[in-house]
């Protein structure tokens, strides 16, 4: 969900939304054109160890508790809320 929210703000920035799924990178992109996403940091990074390593269902990690999990669904909400905003003020 981050990537895909990611590549909205940049493609709503008339930017190019590049054909990658590395979360850091795509932040770098928006951080570019505004630093106040420098905010979500913290929330790429955590998001970024689950990301690729889970992008499809059979490569599911059996180790991740259920606090692990809550935590990256909260950074995931963060940045969702964090570039919804701005899609509906810019």
């Amino acid at each position: 969900m981050a990537e895909k929210y990611f590549k909205a703000w940049l493609l709503f920035q008339q930017q190019r939304a590049p054909r990658i799924h590395h979360l850091d990178l795509l932040l770098e992109d928006c951080l570019h054109l505004d630093s106040s996403f420098e905010a979500l940091l913290d929330d790429a990074v955590l998001l970024k160890r689950y990301y690729l390593t889970t992008r499809y269902p059979d490569d599911l990690p059996d180790d991740v508790s259920p606090e692990e999990a809550s935590a990256a669904f909260q950074s995931a909400s963060r940045i969702r809320r964090f570039i919804s905003a701005r899609l509906v003020s810019d």
